[in-house]
């Protein structure tokens, strides 16, 4: 690191270090905030030396807060809020007047000061941030405290940044994992260590590897107790095609981590839930069967809906029951499987609908608590371990999910019999920029860079994202195994070709 960089990192690292002392000690971890506190007194009085040397404005002020922490450590809760009030801000205003980066590298980057001093960088080319431009240490902190879990041995990142998230890898872990980047750009790694922090790891824990060739991070992330970090900026400078398969992998990392707090309440307050098991309903799906989901197409289809109940098995996704409802149109089932609050809305006012819910063991706890149907129990998603163990030692069959209700949905109508499987509402995509079908859910769509163009129905092209891509690829290789024992049609005329399937129109 450079001496320059060094200096200015001191004040960025003591305002970072008391802001972990405050957190500890609102998590009530007094030993640890105390420590926190205790190891970077020394280092306040230097500065409050400093600041009174340098003729600062503020320096008899903060002088007198820096002693009056002694008087305050008997009470670590006083002492926090202390320090966030009446430390904290004077630090931030000397950083901010002594430190001011701004440089162009001439190699797509501009290096530049972050309000607490941490360098970050930006994309020349775009203007977008690789890390936070107020505090990337705290960013870094606080993404990685949240994937953090010690059963893995090594961590790999995909793309080194300015080095904040190996290094909070290395302190959350505290030097027990090794950490390896993979990074395509030779100048950032140079970056992150004379202006990073790339340099504050041991040598002995942080593997670089400079490399173009992705398929080695891939092959790497899939061995035995190794756990990926995705640098998110950093893929969107890459080719849409590279990022594909990393960008898969960091959804489905991203949503397992999110997921996995919220299916472990979820996994207990549904145990408490009296619900049979969905094998109950063997046989009593027809051989046709429609999968209604809250694409913008299945407003096209309410009457070949009207006209198909008692003739096929009508199986609606949570989002879309509202609108059945209000159309008339009861459907058969109704298959939920969110784990998050956001499915709340879509159960208010429904709470006394008859119609048979199909609920995943971690689904969001309210709909089956609340729901008045008849509910019965499937075992599709795996996001904490209590549930595994739970699947595994009660001897039941785990289904695949694919991540969507609209697959578990499919799922349900294959396993219970059905021959032939229509899809309607499955646009997997946004056609004229919509996101579902009127009066359900989220309407209008933005422009983003991370909307990408699929094949639609009929050989045309649709908008979509790459987590609904994942989806529809997810459902293609599910048609794909269960082969020729079920057909598959899609009634969609706008949304996104999804291989496998008979794209027929709804009045064929």
């Amino acid at each position: 690191m450079e001496d320059f960089i060094a200096d200015i990192y001191r004040y960025s690292k003591l305002y970072s270090e008391l802001g972990m002392g405050i957190r500890e000690a609102r998590s009530l971890r007094m030993s640890l905030a105390s420590d926190y506190f205790n190891n970077n007194y020394k280092e306040l009085c230097d500065c409050s030396r400093l600041f009174m040397d340098t003729g600062c404005s503020f320096a008899t002020n903060f002088a007198q807060d820096v002693i009056k922490m002694e008087d305050l450590h008997g009470d670590l809760r006083l002492l926090s809020d202390h320090v966030e009030r009446n430390i904290l801000p004077y630090l931030l205003s000397w950083i901010k007047e002594t430190v001011d980066i701004d440089v162009d590298t001439k190699h797509g980057y501009r290096l530049k000061s972050s309000d607490v001093g941490y360098i970050t960088a930006q994309i020349a080319s775009t203007g977008k941030y690789i890390h936070s431009s107020y505090n990337p240490m705290d960013e870094a902190y606080i993404y990685i405290k949240n994937i953090f879990d010690p059963v893995y041995k090594e961590y790999i990142i995909f793309g080194s940044g300015m080095g904040y998230y190996a290094y909070q890898l290395y302190r959350i872990s505290n030097g027990s994992v090794k950490i390896t980047i993979y990074e395509r750009d030779a100048n950032l790694i140079n970056y992150a260590r004379l202006y990073g922090v790339l340099d504050w790891i041991p040598d002995s824990i942080i593997n670089v590897i400079l490399t173009d060739d992705y398929s080695d991070f891939l092959a790497h992330s899939i061995k035995e107790r190794v756990r990926t970090v995705v640098h998110i900026p950093e893929i969107y400078q890459l080719d849409k095609n590279d990022r594909k398969e990393i960008e898969n992998l960091c959804i489905g990392l991203n949503t397992s981590n999110y997921m996995k707090d919220i299916a472990v309440m979820n996994y207990y307050r549904n145990l408490e839930v009296e619900m049979p098991d969905v094998f109950v309903l063997k046989n009593r799906v027809l051989s046709d069967a429609i999968i209604v989901a809250a694409g913008p197409s299945v407003d096209q289809g309410i009457d070949y809906l009207r006209q198909s109940k008692g003739k096929k098995t009508i199986i609606a996704v949570n989002t879309i029951l509202r609108k059945l409802i209000e159309c008339g149109i009861e459907p058969d089932y109704v298959v939920a499987l969110d784990g998050s609050s956001r499915m709340e809305k879509h159960l208010i006012g429904l709470e006394n609908v008859k119609v048979p819910l199909i609920a995943d063991l971690c689904v969001y706890w309210r709909w089956c608590r609340d729901y008045g149907g008849p509910k019965y129990r499937v075992y599709s998603t795996y996001t904490c371990r209590e549930a595994e163990r739970y699947i595994k030692e009660n001897g039941k069959e785990k289904w695949p999910s694919g991540g969507t209700v609209t697959f578990l949905a499919m799922e349900f109508a294959y396993r219970m019999g059905a021959k032939r499987i229509y899809l309607l509402g499955v646009d997997m995509g946004y056609p004229d920029r919509r996101s579902h079908a009127a009066g359900t859910a989220y309407g209008m769509i933005q422009d983003s860079e991370e909307l990408i163009e699929v094949c639609s129905v009929g050989g045309g092209k649709v908008l979509t994202d790459p987590v609904m891509n994942r989806y529809r690829t997810a459902m293609e290789s599910r048609i794909d195994q269960i082969g020729k024992e079920t057909e598959f049609y899609n009634l969609s005329t706008i949304g996104a070709r999804i291989n496998g399937t008979k794209e027929i129109s709804i009045n064929s």
